[in-house]
């Protein structure tokens, strides 16, 4: 004859339910912790692209200081760079990147036309101190650019995930 719930014995029927709430437990602190690891993960995925981000503005800050001129190739690495900005990062510095490619782009407009005017002429002169002056502009922005990512790129949890 089968044993029922009701035919066996108390200790035994205590000893079940502690398992089915021991078993709860275990379940419930397994769910925790790979919602703390998703978490974890999702801080490492976006720190990875905002990090691209900022590498792509770097590069061209560089490449300004390396060439006192941006190249299409520069530009185009900087646009390809930056296009996730608007999804990762805030306003502020969305605009702060638009405002490096539409100085650097500015900055080789007035080489471009400081080469082409002749020499000794006003339109020279004046290219050449225009471009100064956006030099002298880039010369801040790296300092600048690491203090408006710093929020974005710090890994703040180090907290560890024991299991």
């Amino acid at each position: 004859m089968p044993l029922t719930a009701s035919a066996l014995p108390a200790w035994l029927q205590y000893t079940q339910v502690i398992a089915v709430i021991v078993i709860a437990l275990v379940g419930g602190w397994i769910a925790y912790k790979q919602f703390q690891l998703a978490e974890v993960k999702l801080k490492h995925d976006l720190y990875d692209r905002r990090f691209a981000v900022f590498e792509a503005a770097r590069q061209l800050v560089y490449a300004v200081f390396k060439d006192v001129n941006a190249s299409d190739q520069t530009i185009f690495a900087y646009k390809a760079g930056t296009s996730d900005a608007v999804f990762l990062l805030n306003d502020d510095i969305v605009a702060f990147l638009e405002e490096l490619l539409k100085r650097a782009t500015h900055l080789r407009a007035l080489k471009e036309t400081a080469a082409q005017s002749p020499t000794g002429s006003q339109q020279k002169v004046d290219s050449n101190n225009k471009a100064n002056a956006e030099l002298t502009w880039f010369a801040a922005q790296l300092d600048i650019l690491i203090k408006k990512f710093q929020p974005f790129l710090v890994l703040e949890s180090r907290k560890r995930l024991c299991f």
